[in-house]
């Protein structure tokens, strides 16, 4: 593997700003000439602009040694690159003067910047199902494996999917740093690099950039979906004629603000205008509250905060680095029989990299769009208003993956509504932002029913809605609901 970084063009910004004096001469607007050149390391010319005599403002002066002709030239490298190689020339040429005087005024400033390239690496990687699942087995002493038809894949280790099963989030994967930059420990004796997570973070993680939930099933899974897999439509069990109902507005339901996107991205290494897996926020038109929905992931889906660790193979790789111990999450794509990062579409105007351009799936405003519509339940409007970010939030990128939650190119600063959703499940809110109590007769045959379908609806008084909470007293054949009622 070639671990050179490649710099191909420099960009050259800057403004020159010249005070040129001539002996004064009638013919002094039309003989002095200004010239930016470029010429490659054979000194052929690559590049040529002309500043003639004409275009200046002369001014007569008078000096100490005679009678001048004096112009300011202001000169604009914005359209000039160049080679680490070429040469870079300002050429004055004064015609048949003998002399001229020339001063740099102050503001003059010449940059030069450049795009690198760092050859393609590979990197030991957890897929998502996987990882779900042996932390669970380990936890549950092999009693509980995971079950996903969200992450699961046709070739998973464990639960496989149907051989056309391949879940929306199936090929995600997690690595930390230390695998990511490939490091090295000092002493030799050392084994490699370990990938060490909890259930909780990995799951924590993956609520926020995925909506997910999760559930006990036929007492052997633990099922990891998103959110809305764990309320069914069906009706389970009905109740009518409720003498008493209670409602109670639910105002942790109710949402005036919402706080997207991700702990950590990098902001130090580099200039940082494609890294724009940063934080978001967002209001909705709730007014009499400041309930605030949040929902950081402390994953690095951050492309310079990667691309940055994955350089530091190139120095030293037994050195600590600040990365080292945190969780990467990365989007794939399958090549043949390898998997490689997957690519999204960007917009050349506000990515330098456009073409480059990954996790897009991953950014914070789809985040958003996959938990718009539990965010959205108390809301009177249907647009989630963006309020402020962190970070980066000006790239406008689109998601080349199948089953996207976003199917046009958007800016991560644009508003979330159901327009820019493209999956239907996601387009509107379930829930109604209150609570319902009754009690009602329940028979130990209500109960199995009930204990093998949680998450279907009960019907009461005509409504219906999905179980919060039951305390039910079997010898008294009496239960009390508490239900939260479900949304026209």
């Amino acid at each position: 593997m070639n671990k050179t970084v490649t710099n191909n063009f420099f960009d050259i910004e800057g403004s020159v700003s010249l005070s040129v004096f001539v002996p004064r001469n009638e013919d002094a607007h039309t003989t002095l000439h200004i010239y930016v050149l470029v010429y490659d390391n054979k000194d052929n010319e690559v590049y040529r602009k002309h500043y003639p005599a004409g275009t200046y403002d002369w001014i007569w002066s008078d000096g100490p040694s005679g009678y001048y002709d004096f112009a300011t030239v202001d000169i604009n490298l914005s359209d000039v690159e160049t080679r680490t190689d070429w040469k870079l020339y300002i050429s004055i040429t004064g015609g048949p003067y003998s002399s001229f005087n020339m001063t740099v005024l102050e503001g003059t400033y010449i940059q030069l910047s450049s795009g690198s390239h760092f050859a393609p690496t590979n990197s030991k990687v957890y897929m998502v199902h996987e990882t779900l699942s042996r932390l669970t087995e380990a936890i549950t002493d092999n009693k509980l494996t995971v079950k996903s038809d969200y992450f699961g894949r046709h070739d998973s280790e464990v639960n496989p999917a149907d051989d056309d099963g391949d879940g929306i989030g199936s090929l995600r994967c997690f690595t930390n740093g230390l695998m990511l930059r490939q490091a090295k420990y000092e002493n030799t004796e050392e084994p490699e690099p370990k990938f060490t997570v909890s259930l909780k973070d990995i799951y924590d993680g993956l609520i926020a950039t995925d909506a997910i939930g999760w559930g006990f099933e036929e007492d052997k899974y633990l099922r990891f979906e998103p959110w809305e897999y764990f309320y069914k439509n069906d009706i389970i069990l009905v109740c009518d004629d409720i003498a008493e109902i209670t409602r109670k507005f639910d105002k942790d339901m109710c949402f005036a603000q919402a706080n997207i996107g991700y702990a950590k991205w990098e902001a130090e290494e580099w200039n940082g205008i494609d890294g724009f897996h940063g934080k978001r926020q967002y209001r909705t038109d709730v007014k009499t509250l400041d309930t605030e929905f949040t929902q950081h992931c402390k994953f690095v889906a951050d492309g310079y905060a990667i691309e940055a660790t994955r350089r530091r193979m190139i120095a030293d790789t037994s050195k600590d680095w600040r990365y080292d111990n945190d969780v990467f999450v990365f989007d794939l794509e399958r090549s043949g029989n390898t998997l490689a990062v997957k690519k999204g579409i960007g917009d050349d105007a506000t990515l330098y990299d456009s073409a480059g351009v990954f996790n897009v799936e991953l950014s914070p405003a789809r985040n958003a769009a996959r938990w718009y519509s539990y965010i959205m339940q108390g809301a009177n409007g249907d647009e989630l208003i963006f309020a402020g970010a962190e970070g980066y939030s000006g790239a406008r990128t689109q998601s080349s993956k199948e089953g996207r939650i976003i199917s046009k190119m958007i800016a991560d600063d644009t508003h979330i509504s159901p327009d820019v959703i493209a999956r239907q499940e996601k387009k509107k809110p379930m829930f109604k932002s209150e609570t319902v109590e009754f009690e009602y007769p329940l028979t130990f045959r209500d109960f199995k029913k009930i204990r093998a379908n949680p998450h279907g609806l009960i019907q009461f008084n005509g409504e219906v809605g999905w179980i919060r909470e039951i305390e039910a007293d079997l010898i008294r054949g009496l239960a009390k609901f508490t239900l939260i009622p479900k949304r026209d």
